[in-house]
C-alpha cells in the first residue's frame, strides 16, 4: 500500500515525528512524507505515533496502489514526489 502523512506539529513533536517517520517514507516537503508500506508497517507505524506523539495533528492518507501525481517545478530530492 502506499501511505501519505502529513502532520501539524510544535517545534518539540515536529522533531519527535519527524524521527519516527523518515525510518519508513521519504521527505516529500515540509511535514509531508509518502511512500509504500506492508499493512502491518502501517499499523506499526500508526500505533508507534499514537503512543508517542500527544499533541499533533498526523493524518495518513493509505492508497491501494501509488497515486498519479503531476508537478510543476523542480523536485527538492530525487525522491521526491510532490512538490
Amino acid at each position: 500500500m502506499y501511505v501519505v502523512i502529513t502532520y501539524d506539529a510544535d517545534p518539540k513533536e515536529r522533531e519527535n515525528i519527524r524521527t519516527i517517520v523518515k525510518t519508513q517514507l521519504h521527505w516529500i516537503q515540509y511535514s509531508v512524507y509518502a511512500g509504500e508500506l506492508t499493512r502491518t508497517a502501517t499499523e506499526d507505524l500508526f500505533r508507534r505515533l499514537k503512543k508517542d506523539v500527544s499533541t499533533a495533528r498526523i493524518s495518513f492518507w493509505i492508497f491501494d496502489r501509488p497515486p498519479e501525481v503531476r508537478q510543476i517545478g523542480k523536485q527538492k530530492d530525487r525522491e521526491s514526489i510532490f512538490l
